[in-house]
Order: C-alpha cells, then structure tokens, then sequence
C-alpha cells in the first residue's frame, strides 16, 4: 500500500474520504452480517487506514473537524429528546448513582495501581478516570436502538451528565492536586463567572430569540433544518469559547429545542449529518489506536483493571438503583 501510495503521491482529502467510506462501507456490511454494532467496524476501519496498517490518513486534522461535527449533530439529536421533565423524573436517582459509581471505581483503582506501585496521585487520576463512560459511544448505541426514551436511556444519559460535570470538576482541580501549576480562587472563580454569564446568554437566547426564530424558520423545511444546524453548532462553539465542552454546548442546544412543536422534524432532518460525520469520528478513533513498546509494562495492571471495570462499575449502578 505504501508503495501504491508512493507511485500516485500523497492523497488528497478528497481521496482519503473516498478511501475511508468505502472501507467503511465494507466493514459495516460485514458488521451487519455478523449483528456486531457498526460501531466497531467503524473503528476497524481506522485502524486498517491508520499509520499501522495502510497510512493512508494524512490529513487528520480536517477529517478531526468532519467528526467534530458528527459529536455535535449527535448529541444534539440526543439532546432534543430530553424534555425538562426528565430532570424532574430521573435527576435524584441520576445524581446518587452517578456518585456512589465514581466514588466506587475510583477507590478500586486506586487499590490496584498502588499494589503495582503507582504514585498515590497517578493510581487516583487513573482510577477517577476507568469510572467515566465515553458520552459519544453510549448515546450511539442508544440512538441506534431507539432506546434514548426509555426508561433506562434517561436514566442512563443522566448518569453520562453527572460524570460530565464531575469530570469538569478534576479537571479545574488538577493543577491544584498535580502541584506542577499555580492554583489559586481566582481560578476558580473566574470559571464560576464565565458560567454564570454564558447561563445568562443562553437563558436569555432561549426565552427571546428561540421561539420567534422557530416560527419563522418554521415555514420552510430547508430553513428549518439551516436554523438548527446553525443554532447547534452555533451554541456548541459558544460553550467552546467560554471554556467548556462543546460536546455539552451540543447537548444543551438539543434541550432547548426539546420543548419545541418542531422538535421531531428537526431530529429527522439532523440525523443525515449525524449518520455521516459520526463514522469519521469513529474512524479516526481507530486510527490513533497504536501499539508501542512503552505499552508493555502496563498490560497486566491494565488487565486486571478492565476486568474490574466490566465487573463492578454495573454492580455499583445496580445496587444503588437497587437500593433506591
């Protein structure tokens, strides 16, 4: 392949896209075949097209943008059906359980790492770390089977949130536990003030611009799907701006179309973007996945933690959701 791609110079953009769909088209197909979620044939495909086997991706930073926008077409399908009573419904049990299951996880990790000699700050960043779920995959595989409604997808996608927020926390906590940067309040405090002030620009976003601009987009189909386009991307890059996720942005532009009359046409008309970019953000998952040497002495405490992992991070949610 190496020596193909020697003869025809380095691909353009164009052909590493075409390259990529249609292995992914192959690899889907087979996934199919086998009813294996097309999840992991997407990531097998960028594995085949990484620097391991193929190389032929080159221009990962553009195809990093395509995917950026598949997270933000999906959660912003997932947010548009998580109606405001959801929080009202499953926000309690979401918050208890989603503590009791990072407090769980954190505490074996730190276990196990300091068994293998881990320094106490590296086993707890590690193990806090095992005790969170990728929001992209979970909310895929709930779109994919039209669970998100269901009682367990909101409970679920509370739980994701509630790992969000904890994980926006350490990370603003990091420096200060790492000793390797100044800390101080003024951190934390300007952090506070950007989200209260970014609150305040959505807050007033909603309740003024939203609806008039609904019903005017409202007239047209192909409006309608330009105004959310714009209104997602748009408020997903504003909550990048102002320091925050824009995975978050996504899922908070969603929920403010919840309530929305036009909420199911929306979705239908955003799904196509979503089905498209979110397999090249699959696809360059794959492809940073590598084997290296360094990899070698971490595999046995690796193991023995992921298979603690899959053991008890689902007891942890079941007996407290159990218990309440």
């Amino acid at each position: 392949m190496l020596y193909f791609q020697g003869m025809l110079g380095p691909f353009s953009l164009f052909t590493e896209v075409a390259i990529i769909l249609t292995l992914a088209t192959g690899m889907a197909f087979l996934m199919r075949h086998l009813r294996l979620p097309l999840i992991l044939g997407h990531i097998i495909t960028g594995i085949l097209v990484g620097p391991v086997f193929l190389g032929v991706m080159q221009n990962d930073v553009s195809l990093r943008i395509f995917s950026d926008l598949g997270i933000t077409c999906l959660l912003f399908i997932v947010g548009l059906q998580l109606h405001p009573r959801l929080f009202r419904d499953v926000g309690s049990s979401a918050l208890i359980t989603g503590v009791v299951q990072i407090l769980g996880m954190t505490v074996t990790g730190m276990f196990v790492l300091s068994l293998f000699g881990f320094p106490m700050v590296e086993a707890w960043l590690v193990g806090f770390m095992v005790s969170l779920s990728s929001t992209i995959v979970i909310t895929k595989v709930l779109s994919d089977r039209k669970d998100v409604g269901k009682l367990y997808g909101k409970m679920t996608i509370g739980i994701l949130l509630m790992q969000d927020f904890f994980a926006t926390l350490v990370i603003v906590a990091l420096p200060l536990v790492t000793q390797r940067m100044p800390f101080s309040s003024t951190t934390l405090l300007l952090l506070l003030e950007k989200a209260v002030l970014l609150a305040v620009v959505v807050w007033l976003g909603v309740r003024v611009l939203l609806p008039r601009c609904t019903e005017i987009f409202a007239r047209s189909q192909e409006l309608l799907f330009l105004f959310s386009a714009s209104w997602g991307i748009g408020l997903s890059a504003l909550f990048a701006a102002f320091g925050f996720s824009h995975e978050v942005g996504a899922l908070v532009a969603g929920m403010t179309l919840a309530t929305s009359a036009y909420h199911f046409e929306i979705s239908a008309r955003m799904k196509v973007l979503r089905d498209f970019f979110i397999v090249l953000f699959f696809v360059l998952l794959g492809s940073q996945l590598g084997w290296q040497g360094a990899v070698l002495p971490l595999l046995q405490p690796a193991m023995i933690l992921t298979a603690l992992l899959l053991f008890l991070n689902p007891l942890w949610v079941f007996l407290t959701l159990r218990a309440l």
